[in-house]
């Protein structure tokens, strides 16, 4: 990164640029690489600048050193993302909670969901719900996910489950198929830390440590990119630094809770 910094191959207000001036620089032609979405990078990429003249955006698979290498981390998310609904012991109306929350799966709830209100942003076609072109070819102008944003939650997280049919739709581009194919080359499955739960009574102390070495990590993340900071450090001061602030700590209390996780397999 560092490399690319001092070749100008990389963005010199990366660390403050805003998502609105990191699309408009890719659809300008000003950068040729960013960190995007499926739907909200590529989609929206190729949706707006679709009567605007060539304009031609791809995916890549995660870089690797060697040619033929699979790279160990990628674009993976598993069953449950982590976005979580619980009824609290001071709810009012424990009965009514759990019938709004059970009513996310159920096959109406589902549709509203994933497609939105029937007759306005998606009708029935043989038996199948497909989106109206009030979703994929928005009168006002407004991109896929933000005229779906107005109806439906299929595109964030939330309590329900989503529907293959609404990813079949939403990303029907050509590039997006392809996009998704070089996103899954990437062990991820075997590396990627599982949604573990870290024990309340460790809870704290994990936080703690892990918030003031973020912060520490961000720092010099940034000094090393820009230069203000040599690479020679990083032994003798990142790492030992890292040690003295017990990151090892929070090592043990991950393994603890990934060693628990596995137990429930």
């Amino acid at each position: 990164m560092n490399q690319l910094y001092e070749e100008g191959l990389l963005d010199p207000n990366f660390t403050t640029i805003d998502t609105e001036t990191q699309d408009a620089n890719i659809m300008n032609g000003k950068s040729g690489v960013t960190l995007g979405a499926l739907n909200g990078g590529i989609g929206n990429y190729l949706r707006t600048m679709k009567d605007k003249g060539p304009f031609h955006v791809a995916g890549i698979a995660s870089l690797v050193a060697n040619e033929g290498d699979k790279a160990m981390s990628g674009y993976y998310e598993y069953p449950v993302t982590g976005a979580y609904a619980v009824i609290t012991p001071s709810c009012k109306n424990k009965k009514l909670a759990a019938q709004f929350l059970n009513y996310n799966y159920t096959k109406e709830g589902s549709l509203l969901n994933n497609f939105g209100v029937e007759g306005e942003s998606y009708t029935i076609e043989d038996g199948e719900p497909v989106y109206t072109d009030l979703i994929t070819n928005n009168p006002k102008g407004l991109t896929m996910q933000l005229a779906l944003a107005q109806y439906a939650r299929a595109w964030a997280n939330g309590w329900f489950v989503q529907d293959i049919r609404y990813q079949q739709q939403y990303s029907s581009l050509p590039e997006q198929q392809d996009a998704l194919k070089n996103w899954s080359k990437h062990d991820g499955a075997t590396y990627q830390m599982p949604p573990v739960s870290i024990p309340l009574d460790k809870a704290a102390e994990y936080s703690s440590i892990l918030s003031d070495v973020n912060t520490y990590v961000d720092e010099m993340t940034t000094k090393y990119i820009i230069g203000a900071e040599s690479l020679d450090s990083y032994e003798k001061v990142y790492l030992k630094t890292l040690k003295s602030m017990n990151i090892s700590r929070v090592t043990d209390i991950l393994q603890d809770a990934l060693e628990e996780f596995d137990s429930r397999k």
